[in-house]
């Protein structure tokens, strides 16, 4: 008798064992997948908002002489305003109105984000090997980025400088580890 009781007893044990492991290999399979979604998701719109403040950068913004009429420590100037970098007919990058993003950015970084229309933390690099080298917005590498976006562009200066233009969107929104930093490069273009 004491030999039947113990086969029950297992048998049991063992039922309740398989339906635990079916239930957490459920749920596991289930949150894996909506983060999976989730971040994928995320990827996909912060690849689609670079490419679209790439693009805006690189016109010449409306109006054309947008940095005149923008006041950096007066919000009300903003209206109506698109920026872009490139000079009033087009082509080279203006000094100009890269100083003058710089400065909107320094004074209001989360009002700047709404004027670029990016969601997202942006950092812009304007780099021509030891002539030029200016960062615009914050770095994601000062706030523990998780996930980070790039595209590098060549462009020119307005006076004829070759330079290249960084544009990286970040986030640490994920429910990524904090440590790790995935870095998505798209392949360079030119203007």
């Amino acid at each position: 008798m004491k030999l039947q009781f113990w086969s029950m007893d297992m048998i049991f044990a063992i039922v309740i064992f398989a339906i635990t492991m079916v239930i957490l290999t459920y749920v596991w399979f289930n949150v894996s997948q909506q983060f999976s979604i989730t971040y994928s998701d995320t990827y996909s719109n912060m690849q689609s908002n670079m490419q679209q403040l790439t693009d805006k950068l690189l016109t010449t913004g409306t109006p054309s002489d947008w940095y005149y009429s923008v006041d950096p420590a007066n919000l009300s100037t903003w209206t109506n305003t698109s920026i872009g970098l490139a000079g009033s007919t087009g082509g080279p990058l203006s000094e100009a109105k890269i100083a003058k993003l710089n400065a909107v950015s320094l004074i209001n970084y989360e009002a700047s984000k709404q004027l670029l229309g990016v969601s997202y933390n942006y950092y812009i690099v304007i780099y021509a090997p030891q002539l030029y080298n200016l960062s615009i917005g914050l770095n994601p590498l000062d706030y523990n980025a998780t996930t980070v976006v790039v595209q590098n562009t060549h462009v020119i200066l307005n006076n004829g400088v070759p330079a290249e233009l960084r544009v990286m969107l970040w986030t640490t929104s994920q429910t990524v580890s904090v440590s790790t930093t995935t870095i998505y490069t798209t392949a360079s273009t030119s203007v």
